[in-house]
């Protein structure tokens, strides 16, 4: 009975490492975007050890992550549904860990915003704000959390709940500046500028790198009329990502609308320099 107990636990011992260098082998692919390959290593080492959560949780993923990818409705729904079965087995074994309630939060999302029918989108948008609820109750404090919750509402078009969401965040977290940007998109979708300004400010200056940030302001001060503020806006932009081409032809319009045509003509020229192939024409 002793030695074959001692087999058995070497045996599982084993079993641990070589799952383990299954996984760390499936890290490649999935670094690549190889989202199937990545997947059947991950399902290898959830074979190996299935009582590791943490396996499910990267095989679900993987499968998340492909169904993005995905054109044909059923095919995608398919990953997606694969995708939630192994992110829910890795919840039953670690029901505690906040991460796979709130993954499974993110998923659903995901499938709302990958889906074009709006039954579908709202099914998977109450799903996931089913999950943030239950995650926000396993990890009261995690304020990130708690925006993503308020992203759902706000998506679903209830700014009432969102912003209620956004207000609980700040009382956790007041120097977290994505909680700002995010009161600040609210009042863009609603075209409240002045506020929509005023929170985007606060944000960017609590996060500086925030690109979309500045993007949005930029658009806020344009439509304030402050041209000048916009303008600043944007080329604060450009010395984080020189090439965008977004930000080199809001620049070309805004120089034309303060009626500077050279600085129009030498930002519209840099914007076709870099612009998509779909737009080389406009």
């Amino acid at each position: 009975l002793l030695v074959g107990s001692l087999l058995l636990v070497n045996q599982v011992n084993i079993n641990v490492v070589r799952a383990d260098v299954v996984y760390k082998q499936g890290l490649r692919p999935d670094a690549e975007g190889k989202w199937e390959a990545a997947a059947a290593l991950y399902d290898r080492a959830r074979e190996m050890v299935p009582t590791e959560d943490f396996y499910h949780l990267y095989y679900g993923r993987a499968w998340m992550e492909r169904a993005r990818l995905e054109s044909n409705p059923q095919v995608r729904d398919a990953y997606f549904s694969e995708a939630v079965a192994s992110l829910e087995r890795a919840r039953e074994l670690a029901p505690l860990n906040t991460d796979h309630t709130a993954n499974l939060a993110r998923l659903y999302r995901t499938w709302a915003e990958s889906s074009q029918d709006p039954e579908v989108q709202r099914e998977k948008l109450e799903l996931a704000l089913n999950h943030y609820a239950a995650a926000t109750k396993l990890s009261p404090a995690n304020a990130q959390l708690v925006n993503e919750w308020g992203l759902v509402y706000h998506i679903l078009g209830d700014f009432e709940q969102a912003l209620a969401r956004y207000q609980e965040s700040l009382a956790l977290d007041q120097e977290f500046g994505q909680t700002y940007l995010l009161i600040g998109d609210v009042y863009f979708a609603q075209g409240n500028w002045p506020q929509a300004v005023s929170f985007y400010e606060w944000g960017i200056n609590l996060d500086p790198s925030s690109i979309q940030g500045w993007s949005s302001l930029a658009y806020g001060y344009a439509q304030l009329g402050q041209m000048d503020k916009a303008i600043t806006a944007n080329l604060q932009i450009l010395t984080m990502v020189p090439d965008d081409y977004v930000t080199l032809k809001n620049l070309a319009i805004l120089y034309k609308e303060k009626d500077q045509p050279a600085e129009a003509l030498a930002y519209a020229e840099k914007a076709a320099a870099v612009a998509p192939e779909q737009e080389q024409a406009i």
